[in-house]
């Protein structure tokens, strides 16, 4: 936990708990980074008996609290500051959950060689699935849709398809042959 609040993590976390004062829970924010050089964001903790309802379902409360809050500081700052908002280490829960979900529907894209299309999410959702399989063997991802029915389609990369189509050519030809 930081206590020195001054500059963008100063105003991040003021305008912070003003407005959870409005929202009347029970919850503390307190700077967990402080954004030390510049293009660093300052990364906000939120904690207590009301943590849910910060977050709020699949994190739209949570996002919408990240948006209002840049929206004020960078009106009221000269340069364009980030402030990321995380309540109880939500994110790097969501973020793991992302990473086994993207991983466990590649893993069926390949067995089955056919495209899966997963839930509209959002744009940082989105990017978690795009980043966890961008090494991955065998398949690419897509994105798709418009707003918030965008989603990430995940599928056989063209490499694959031309091996499985020969594999397939090969095991048909073999078998015919055995009929002759």
């Amino acid at each position: 936990m930081i206590t020195q609040t001054n500059g963008v993590a100063g105003s991040a976390i003021q305008t912070v708990r003003d407005l959870l004062s409005f929202l009347e829970v029970e919850v503390s924010p307190t700077i967990r980074y402080s954004g030390n050089d510049d293009g660093d964001r300052v990364v906000i903790d939120i904690q207590g008996e009301d943590a849910g309802l910060i977050i709020g379902k699949k994190g739209e409360t949570l996002r919408a609290l990240q948006m209002l809050v840049n929206m004020i500081i960078n009106s009221n700052n000269d340069r364009s500051a980030g402030v990321i908002i995380d309540v109880e280490r939500y994110r790097d829960r969501r973020h793991r959950e992302l990473r086994i979900l993207a991983e466990r529907t590649a893993r069926r894209v390949r067995e089955n060689n056919e495209e899966i299309s997963l839930d509209p999410m959002p744009a940082g959702d989105r990017r978690v699935i795009h980043a966890t399989l961008s090494g991955f063997d065998g398949v690419e991802t897509i994105s798709s849709g418009e707003g918030i029915q965008r989603r990430i389609s995940i599928r056989p990369s063209e490499d694959t398809k031309k091996t499985t189509s020969a594999k397939s050519r090969k095991t048909r030809s073999s078998s015919n042959s055995q009929q002759d």
